[in-house]
Parts: structure tokens; C-alpha cells; sequence
């Protein structure tokens, strides 16, 4: 997990997997979230490579996924 930038939020009862990587981007396009926002009862299992995004509450992101920034996971994905 890299936070140089900005902030890395990781809600209740979320795990993440062995082997991924999380890190924000200096900046992003106006009214695009430059950090990362993980809600509640998340499961990113291993091999995950996440960028500045949000991912909402009771989602499960598959093995060696890439989401790349400005990307936005809605609840129950």
C-alpha cells in the first residue's frame, strides 16, 4: 500500500489478498477521486493491482484484477 499522495481508506471487515498492490495518483481530472476508497465487507483477493478508485460495500474483486484510476466498483459487484 502506497499513500504518498493521497489517502487509503479501507472499510470494516474488508480483506486484502496476499501479492497486491494499492496506490493513489498525484492527480486525476477535476471531480475524480485521486485516493482510494475501499467500503465495508470488501474482498480483494491476491494478486489485485488497485489505483485511485472507490470501490462501495459488499464487493468481491476476482484474482490478479486491475482497476485502474477514476474507475468506480458500485455495492454488491
Amino acid at each position: 500500500m502506497r499513500a504518498e499522495f493521497h489517502a487509503i481508506r479501507v472499510g470494516h471487515f474488508s480483506s486484502i489478498g496476499d501479492r497486491c498492490t494499492l496506490h493513489t495518483n498525484h492527480s486525476l481530472p477535476h471531480n475524480v477521486t485521486a485516493s482510494i476508497n475501499i467500503g465495508k465487507n470488501v474482498t480483494i483477493e491476491s494478486g489485485c493491482n488497485i489505483h485511485s478508485c472507490i470501490i462501495d460495500d459488499d464487493v468481491v474483486i476476482g484474482t490478479n484484477t486491475i482497476i485502474q484510476q477514476g474507475a468506480r466498483i458500485e455495492r454488491g459487484a
